[in-house]
């Protein structure tokens, strides 16, 4: 199972969002963790085969980090972190929003 980080704005964001925005978010967390929990099966090969709906992408400008797309203006960025656990993916959370969080994702 990977594990997650969360960095000091992600806290906060994520208390600002709306119920059903953090539902939202939770339903595209289930299919980012089974993509996750998939890649970790086949060894982990560049790049992770996360689903086409979650419109995962690195922010321009800001190498190592990238964007997860949760509802038509929800999105949160995050950044691969050291592993935890052998084998196992690391995930650390930075910020959670609308598209004001690209402001210093």
């Amino acid at each position: 199972m990977p594990t997650f980080g969360r960095e000091h704005h992600f806290e906060g964001d994520l208390r600002r969002l709306k119920q059903v925005e953090r539902e939202q978010f939770k339903a595209a967390l289930k299919d980012f963790i089974e993509s996750l929990l998939h890649w970790e099966a086949t060894g982990c090969p560049w790049p992770p085969p996360f689903p086409a709906a979650l419109r995962i992408k690195d922010v321009s400008g800001y190498p190592g980090i990238w964007e997860l797309t949760w509802a038509r203006d929800g999105r949160c960025t995050w950044r691969f972190g050291l592993p935890l656990l052998p084998n196992k993916s690391h995930i650390v959370w930075r910020r959670i929003g609308s598209h004001e969080i690209f402001k210093d994702p």
